[in-house]
């Protein structure tokens, strides 16, 4: 698993990630869709907000996908890679690296945890995430402390009508369910079964996006977010965190919920786990649509220019004044 963690009143004072060699790896993006990218940026130099960033990320995730399917391209080390910089992305918005010790003594001995578990339409990927949920809450109930477990989704059409086919009919009935498959499989290393009653466990089938699944979790647990100091977690696949956190920590200061005191976000999957991974079309093809999205909204990716080597100061201007930098 990948444990990341911030207090929620850190400051935006810390030294951002080197991610520039991230900017190389994707560098075909930007030079595939050069001429549609020169829209993202508006006359007066910034990022213009109208620009469809999705569709892009899109459109580029489904080359990427497509290479994939080639036997020659070198699926586990791109996928390892791209787990990574999933890391080092939200490492760069101020989280820090953590084990499961930290995470456990992480604020106050009579903090609460809360944790959020995202639903989605692949078996797997829900399994990997329940799997981790069942480990952390069991690990949290062990130290005699309460923890509310929210899982969340039902299907991205189950407003939409009876017509539209999907994989997984509620995604939290089903997560509901592995969960307490594998509660039940601790009984064979001696659980104490008074500590795992402290685990609760909450069902929200309403939502059917990652920003419902935000503000439907923030709805039904604010009076336990209010009531006393309260340490949440946010588990889902490693590339879904980049967009599930940053929704979070742009609602959360909109509710004036002061008690929370750190965000701890926990990835399913390793970047050892690349070889699994990288096999699976689903994951690779949502996994690159998450990044290059993520890509497309920094400046400092779509300005960034590979370092020359072994030319002169004049050629190096003429080249960045022709636009031909490679």
């Amino acid at each position: 698993m990948m444990l990341l963690w911030r207090a929620m009143n850190k400051s935006n004072n810390y030294p951002g990630i080197f991610l520039e060699k991230y900017y190389e790896i994707f560098s075909f993006v930007r030079w595939s869709y050069a001429s549609q990218l020169n829209k993202i940026r508006s006359e007066q130099g910034h990022i213009n907000p109208s620009f469809d960033y999705e569709l892009y990320a899109d459109l580029a995730a489904a080359c990427v996908a497509t290479l994939f399917e080639k036997e020659k391209f070198k699926r586990k080390e791109l996928v390892s890679i791209c787990l990574q910089c999933c890391r080092d992305l939200l490492l760069d918005t101020g989280f820090d690296e953590a084990d499961m010790e930290e995470v456990l003594q992480i604020g106050e001995k009579n903090d609460g945890y809360v944790i959020l578990i995202a639903g989605c339409q692949s078996r797997l990927l829900v399994q990997s995430r329940v799997k981790a949920a069942a480990e952390i809450a069991h690990q949290i109930s062990e130290m005699y402390k309460d923890v509310s477990l929210v899982f969340s989704g039902n299907n991205p059409s189950h407003k939409g009508g009876a017509n539209n086919k999907v994989e997984i009919r509620n995604e939290c009935k089903y997560m509901s369910k592995l969960f307490y498959q594998h509660i039940k499989g601790l009984k064979k290393t001696a659980v104490d079964w008074k500590k795992v009653q402290k685990i609760d466990v909450i069902s929200e089938s309403d939502s059917s996006s990652s920003e419902e699944n935000v503000a439907l979790f923030l709805q039904k647990m604010r009076r336990e977010l209010e009531a006393s100091p309260t340490n949440i977690i946010l588990i889902s696949s490693n590339f879904h965190l980049l967009r599930l956190s940053h929704i979070f920590l742009n609602t959360l200061p909109n509710l004036t919920l002061n008690k929370v005191r750190n965000l701890i976000l926990v990835g399913s999957e390793d970047s050892e786990e690349a070889r699994f991974i990288s096999m699976q079309d689903r994951y690779v093809k949502s996994m690159f649509f998450e990044l290059i999205k993520w890509l497309f909204q920094r400046e400092d990716f779509l300005t960034y220019r590979r370092p020359l080597r072994n030319i002169s100061r004049e050629t190096s201007e003429v080249m960045n004044a022709s636009g031909k930098m490679p």
